[in-house]
């Protein structure tokens, strides 16, 4: 006698076998249950929130940080909008959300709306120092918008602001901190040690320059940042347009021209440029890349020949050959020290000064000292006296052509000569009587802060 065996048709088996196979792949994705009691603290602190008189709405979510990778990171994320511009409201928020949300990783964000002399900003409020940041940056006539928050902090240009003057107002207000400018396709980072002096210059020229459409800028770390390891190399980045054929299309050989052109132009100003930090062995050197998007790039070093190999600079360079000192002690560097260039430094003052008298304006010269290579040498031994000013020439002037006519002709009857024009600036060189007298060269520019004005001495050494 046989036991009888059921079977089940081959189309319901093959159905269940389908189903059983989705109900497996779906349950990787099935949303977990949040952390008992998250979402009942979270609907507490929220009307807390809600009811703080600084405050105009407030609403939060608890969710997943990653459902699929990381499910057990969970996010109490809450958005408030205050509801004037003073930003008492954070120190408000602050203490209201201090117990954070059972089970969850608390995030703030906070939007403070600007007012006349305040720029609006978006903060984390559960930081106090972050706060007190975005409060001191917010009042610079510069600064348009600020937002901060674990990552970073990034300043939203004003209109009429150059680069440099917006570095030079908020650089000192970051107190060790790092920071991000931005405005339309310019985005700029900025720390205590970069952008330099020259790059500075460098940049208002390409953020003016009708052939530049995009520049991005990532400041880099110095030596002293990253002890015992390799410091990050600043990096520039330069999207020309192909200037003087915007209307042609990128395929015509007239395109291709002037992309090649606006590149090569753009790149050797750009080598010219000096790195200071990078000559003064504090910071590797800045790499540059400058395309135009049609396969047309050049790419270098700033203050190197194009075509320069990469410096081998990403740690400070020891003094002596040979292996590094394996008992714990701190190996010696390169120390360089400045040459006595205070006959130069005096004549550049001079120069400068008389430059910002024949515009009617007259301003303060700045001066310093840069490390340079003597014509005999191949290192960086030797020493440069600089100076500059920005005379704002707009105070009294509703057009700065006359008062730049006016030092183009100072420069020509003290022996200069215009030797180039790259990036809004006008590069001239002394004839070798006027060099001797302490001015080897000069160049200037004008800027939304008026005509900017920079001239160095000979390599001294």
């Amino acid at each position: 006698m046989h036991a009888s065996r059921s079977t089940l048709p081959r189309r319901t088996a093959a159905a269940l076998v389908g189903l059983a196979v989705v109900l497996l792949l779906a349950g990787c994705f099935f949303d977990a249950p949040p952390p008992k009691g998250s979402e009942a603290a979270l609907t507490s602190l929220l009307s807390r929130i809600e009811h703080l008189p600084g405050v105009a709405t407030a609403s939060g979510e608890v969710r997943q940080r990653d459902a699929k990778d990381a499910p057990k990171d969970w996010l109490a994320d809450i958005r408030i909008t205050a509801g004037g511009s003073g930003l008492d409201t954070a120190r408000e928020v602050r203490e209201a959300a201090a117990k954070g949300v059972t089970g969850t990783r608390l995030l703030v964000t906070l939007d403070v709306p600007g007012a006349p002399g305040l720029a609006e900003v978006t903060v984390d409020p559960m930081e106090a120092g972050l706060v007190a940041l975005v409060d001191r940056l917010r009042r610079e006539s510069v600064v348009a918008s600020v937002s901060g928050d674990a990552y970073g902090s990034t300043v939203g240009l004003a209109a009429q602001a150059s680069i440099a003057g917006a570095v030079t107002s908020i650089r000192p207000l970051l107190e060790g901190r790092s920071a991000t400018l931005e405005r339309g396709r310019s985005s700029v980072g900025v720390t205590a040690t970069y952008p330099g002096p020259s790059l500075l210059g460098a940049l208002d020229g390409l953020d003016s320059d009708a052939a530049v459409s995009e520049i991005d800028y990532t400041a880099g770390t110095s030596y002293a940042a990253e002890p015992g390891g390799s410091a990050e190399r600043p990096r520039l980045s330069v999207e020309a347009r192909g200037a003087g054929v915007p209307a042609t299309p990128a395929s015509t050989p007239a395109a291709g021209q002037a992309s090649t052109s606006a590149v090569t132009a753009l790149a050797a100003a750009l080598a010219r440029t000096t790195d200071e930090a990078a000559d003064a062995h504090v910071a590797p050197r800045t790499a540059f890349s400058v395309g135009a998007g049609d396969d047309t790039d050049a790419s270098g070093w700033l203050g190197l020949p194009l075509g320069s190999a990469q410096p081998d600079d990403d740690a400070p360079v020891v003094k002596t050959p040979g292996p590094l000192p394996t008992d714990g002690s701190a190996p010696a560097y390169e120390t360089w020290v400045p040459a006595d260039v205070a006959a130069q430094t005096a004549a550049l003052t001079d120069f400068l000064t008389r430059s910002a008298a024949a515009t009617t304006v007259g301003s303060a010269v700045t001066t310093g000292v840069e490390q340079c290579s003597p014509t005999d040498k191949s290192d960086l031994s030797g020493t440069r006296a600089t100076a500059w000013t920005v005379v704002p020439i707009f105070t009294v002037y509703d057009d700065g052509q006359k008062p730049f006519d006016a030092v183009a002709a100072l420069w020509s009857t003290a022996g200069m000569r215009l030797t180039d024009h790259a990036m809004g600036q006008d590069h001239w060189a002394a004839s070798a009587k006027a060099a001797a007298g302490g001015v080897a060269s000069a160049d200037m520019e004008g800027t939304v802060d008026g005509l900017s004005m920079r001239a160095q001495s000979g390599c001294v050494g």
